[in-house]
């Protein structure tokens, strides 16, 4: 799993007697969805580790507690949304509002070209793209409501933290305002880089998946810059690099 989530889920097993979080009282049950929009009460760590499932990516909410959605986040810096595609940008700012959503795209697509170019660092300061109020609008979709292009079967309503090894004084759990108001100054926009003709035939395929689609042109180079950790697949003719989004919560 990508995270800690199972760690998490078996304390709070072990320990709910124990166990005060705010916005809840007494940890009464947890459950976690699983397939055909059933949910699962967990009670033993074997069911944590058949049933929780984090790389479901339309599921914002990790474990409903007390019948309430909870995103598990781990400290000492984390994502709070991965891969934002360019082709989809344009809808998602426009769906919510945001202001000038057309300048927005603009400014991404210079950062992402500097960053192409070697003349900025791959963390761009959110406050460069955004106002205060539209980011933490974008960001409240991304983590707790939905995608960039469909609603969560499964929204989170609040955000539950934990270091990678919990402790009943490490867990912390905040509405989405608070958390925001805590961790902005550490949520950075984060380009991330792959390679249509690097080794790995799963980060080549995603990085041809996203060529393929013409909104994300901006975002495509037909120059080879930098190197994957796996190195370059040499017999590939398909030779670009292809830049997507993170949003990263830095350490603390």
């Amino acid at each position: 799993m990508p995270g800690n989530e199972e760690d998490v889920v078996k304390f709070l097993l072990e320990n709910k007697s124990v166990i005060t979080l705010n916005h809840l009282e007494k940890i009464v049950s947890i459950e976690t969805p699983i397939a055909n929009g059933e949910m699962k009460k967990l009670n033993t760590t074997d069911e944590i580790k058949e049933y929780l499932d984090s790389n479901d990516s339309n599921k914002k909410a990790d474990i409903y507690i007390n019948s309430i959605g909870v995103s598990i986040k781990q400290t000492g810096g984390s994502k709070a949304f991965n891969k934002f595609q360019r082709k989809s940008a344009l809808y998602i700012l426009n769906l919510l509002s945001v202001d000038k959503p057309e300048k927005r795209l603009s400014k991404l697509d210079k950062a992402v070209k500097s960053f192409h170019k070697g003349e900025i660092k791959r963390e761009v300061r959110w406050q460069e793209i955004f106002s205060e109020k539209d980011f933490s609008i974008l960001l409240e979709h991304l983590m707790m409501k939905g995608s960039q292009t469909k609603l969560s079967t499964h929204p989170a309503e609040l955000i539950l933290t934990s270091p990678k090894d919990p402790s009943v004084d490490s867990l912390h759990l905040y509405n989405f305002s608070e958390y925001f108001e805590k961790k902005k100054n550490l949520i950075t926009i984060t380009i991330r880089r792959i390679w249509t003709n690097q080794s790995s035939k799963s980060e080549s395929g995603r990085a041809k998946a996203l060529a393929k689609n013409p909104d994300n042109l901006p975002w495509i180079f037909s120059d080879i810059v930098g190197k994957p950790r796996d190195g370059f697949n040499e017999s590939e003719e398909d030779k670009r690099t292809v830049y997507y989004l993170d949003i990263s919560v830095l350490d603390e």
